[in-house]
């Protein structure tokens, strides 16, 4: 046979395969304006054209197929009982297809001239379901589905981004950077770790939860046993965040685990030479507690008293210093003579319990439920003779208990 001939006949094939499936597509559109339409019929319909080589390169096939998803979440989500994982994947679905389609949109023809189809009810299709995905993103996160949920809010933050929108007017809000901040926890719960401290180092300096995105990348870092980042972003946030303990605790605390107790007095040092609050000086008092410098530790917890009066944990531990003290006195001297027994009481366990006193009163008042400080006020009492104060004290909780009941 002729090699025109050939060509010409295979030209012929071709343009009816094309045709053929335009006519798909075509069909497709046609049910989707029924007042109720069979959307499998549809679906079926917009597949075979997707599937298609030819038809898969026309804007319109996946423009289509993306109005036919919001259909299905439409009809979905107006039945009596609604299918959510379908209506949200055809969120999602739906997205992918219109950028399909918006990038099929934009392509130049053979002249080399872009005239866009359907980019305009693109864009407005887009924007008028976008808030679905975060929907659906809250969604998959209660079904434990977080892959899917990281998906969703992914999606989402990146429309902004997206060519179609580049020439937008956009400027991130608290509720965009919500939806970042909930895409970095999905990431996390994926368990992967550097891709969650990307996100959450994008969302440094915009305002939104900083002290927290500070504290994520921490533990991500923690997650990676990455010592040399974990103990830099630990400072970071000491330093941004001098109000928030937690930088500075979680950092004491890594060090006294790993035997660096040098670090761990020289951090609080620093800490307390940019912000000298009252907590940081508690926090010293107890490490210098743990290397026995309890005289030391007592003068840090009465300065953390004097800068914050209310502050409890720092009342009780300066009472408690002096208080264990004299306990470990009276376990020394329990099995000495009479009169070394009443010296050394007289002149070293009464005054470390005056010394104690004043704290664990002022520490019972603010807080009188709390036993262990009921406990150890009565103690001091009865070793210091304050017979009439201890049967008030007493007195006084078990009415508290008794209107308790």
């Amino acid at each position: 046979m002729n090699k025109r001939v050939l060509i010409f006949i295979f030209a012929i094939i071709q343009c009816a395969c094309s045709f053929s499936q335009y006519k798909v597509v075509n069909l497709a559109l046609k049910e989707m304006k029924h007042r109720t339409p069979n959307v499998k019929l549809a679906q079926g319909y917009m597949k075979r054209a997707m599937d298609d080589s030819v038809s898969a390169q026309y804007s319109k096939t996946w423009y289509l197929a993306g109005v036919l998803e919001h259909k299905i979440f439409d009809t979905e989500r107006e039945s009596k009982h609604p299918d959510y994982t379908k209506m949200y994947n055809s969120v999602l679905n739906a997205h992918n297809y219109f950028i399909k389609a918006a990038e099929l949109d934009l392509k130049p023809n053979k002249k080399g001239v872009i005239s866009p189809q359907y980019l305009t009810e693109i864009k407005a299709a887009i924007n008028d379901k976008k808030e679905l995905l975060v929907e659906g993103g809250a969604y998959f996160w209660d079904i434990k589905d977080y892959e899917k949920a990281y998906k969703m809010f992914d999606t989402y933050v990146g429309i902004p981004h997206n060519d179609i929108f580049k020439n937008s007017a956009f400027r991130p809000d608290t509720s965009y950077y919500r939806i970042m901040f909930l895409k970095g926890l999905a990431c996390s719960k994926l368990r992967n770790p550097r891709q969650t401290i990307s996100i959450y180092e994008s969302m440094k300096g915009t305002g939104y939860r900083e002290n927290d995105v500070y504290q994520f990348i921490t533990y991500e870092y923690r997650i990676m046993k990455d010592r040399a980042n974990f103990e830099r972003s630990l400072m970071e946030g000491a330093y941004k965040f001098p109000g928030e303990i937690y930088f500075v605790n979680t950092l004491i605390d890594y060090y006294i685990k790993n035997d660096e107790y040098d670090k761990a007095l020289s951090f609080i040092d620093k800490s307390i030479a940019a912000n000298p609050i009252s907590k940081f000086y508690n926090i010293k008092g107890r490490l210098l507690e743990k290397d026995l410098k309890n005289e030391e530790a007592a003068m840090c917890y009465v300065i953390a008293i004097d800068r914050d009066t209310t502050y409890l944990d720092a009342i009780s531990n300066a009472g408690r210093i002096y208080y264990n003290r004299a306990l470990d006195l009276l376990d020394v001297i329990y099995n000495r003579s009479d009169e070394e027994y009443d010296k050394v009481m007289e002149n070293e366990i009464k005054p470390l319990y005056v010394k104690s006193l004043p704290f664990y009163e002022r520490a019972y008042r603010i807080n009188p439920d709390d036993k262990t400080y009921f406990n150890a006020l009565r103690t001091i009492y009865y070793r210091l003779g304050m017979t009439k104060e201890g049967e008030r004290l007493a007195e006084e909780y078990q009415r508290r208990e008794d209107s308790q009941l």
